[in-house]
C-alpha cells in the first residue's frame, strides 16, 4: 500500500485522529523553563507511585498483617475524602 500524495508533506501516514488526539509538545520544544517543569513532575510521579508501593510492602513485611497494610490504605485515603 502506497501513502496518499501529499503524506510526507502532512506529517507521514498517521490517521488524522491520532493526531488530533495527540498531546501538543510545543511547550516543550520552545520553552526550558517548561522543559524543567515537565521533567520535575515526571521525577515527582515515579516517585511518588514507588512510595505507594513500597510502604504497604514494608509495613507487610514488619508486621505480617493484612490488617495494618489495610489501615495504611485507609490512612491514605482520608485526607483524599475529606
Amino acid at each position: 500500500m502506497e501513502p496518499e500524495p501529499g503524506a510526507a508533506r502532512r506529517g507521514g501516514c498517521a490517521p488524522r485522529a491520532f493526531r488530533a488526539a495527540a498531546a501538543d509538545i510545543t511547550p516543550l520544544r520552545e520553552s526550558a523553563a517548561f522543559r524543567r517543569l515537565f521533567a520535575g513532575q515526571a521525577v515527582s510521579l515515579v516517585g511518588t507511585q514507588v512510595t505507594r508501593v513500597a510502604v504497604p510492602l514494608q509495613v507487610y513485611a514488619i508486621t505480617r498483617s493484612s490488617l495494618d497494610v489495610g489501615l495504611v490504605g485507609l490512612a491514605g485515603f482520608v485526607p483524599l475524602v475529606l
